[in-house]
């Protein structure tokens, strides 16, 4: 099965594509590396896979960006990445429960394929609990919860509930 949305720890992932019709976007993805050095990704796809009975596995196929060398600068603790530049292409899976949500903004002072990238601070979203389904026998994936969001279930006027997923 195949998703635009799926919240992971009260966080709200978007593939790019449904992220390109809203104002605001869900689609950044970092994860971290070895030796502290972190991957910066766009999300492009949300995969479920369903083995034996009831257990699942979520995937994110993503974009990776090239994050070496001149294409990633960190300056006063901003980090710009270069967006025109991919890599890990035959690499481009993580489990949904690496992701860390980040946010891209246009670096002007780098030039127009530059995003200088905000991870998100904390592990809340604003959800509506109805469209929220708990996913506990998802293996890896054990404290996660999964949805899948509609677009006509998404509406700026109704009234959502605050999530906490710490709060569990």
């Amino acid at each position: 099965m195949s998703y635009t949305a799926y919240v992971v720890k009260g966080v709200r992932f978007l593939t790019y594509d449904r992220d390109t019709r809203r104002k605001t976007h869900n689609s950044g993805v970092s994860v971290p590396g070895t030796g502290g050095k972190v991957y910066y990704r766009q999300l492009q796809e949300i995969l479920e896979l369903q083995y034996g009975l009831r257990l699942s596995v979520y995937l994110f196929l993503c974009k990776w960006f090239r994050c070496d060398g001149r294409r990633m600068v960190t300056e006063n603790n901003v980090t710009s990445i270069d967006i025109n530049t991919e890599a890990f292409k035959d690499d481009q899976f993580i489990l949904a429960s690496q992701a860390q949500q980040v946010f891209y903004i246009e670096d002007p002072s780098r030039g127009p394929n530059w995003r200088a990238s905000s991870n998100t601070a904390g592990q809340t979203s604003f959800i509506n609990d109805d469209d929220v389904e708990d996913n506990t026998n998802a293996e890896y994936e054990e404290d996660e919860i999964s949805s899948d969001i509609n677009e006509d279930d998404i509406d700026d006027d109704e009234d959502h509930s605050f999530h906490d997923s710490e709060s569990d």
